[in-house]
């Protein structure tokens, strides 16, 4: 398969669950993620406009946030 995902084009900001496949795929990648405690901090276009474009992961110990 060779489709290409983006967060600019893909990420659906602002809803709890995607409707779109990609949406949904992007959505479902960074929840995972975080429950997994493999990032400690990830910020996705929700967080502010800066992130429109990518997510933005941290391991900074002692922090937990996701938005």
């Amino acid at each position: 398969d060779d489709s290409l995902l983006t967060v600019e084009e893909h990420w659906e900001k602002l809803v709890d669950a995607p409707v779109t496949p990609e949406g949904q795929w992007l959505k479902a990648l960074a929840d995972a993620r975080y429950a997994q405690m493999i990032f400690h901090i990830i910020l996705t276009p929700n967080y502010n406009d800066a992130h429109y474009n990518h997510f933005h992961v941290d391991l900074t110990p002692g922090s937990m946030f996701y938005e």
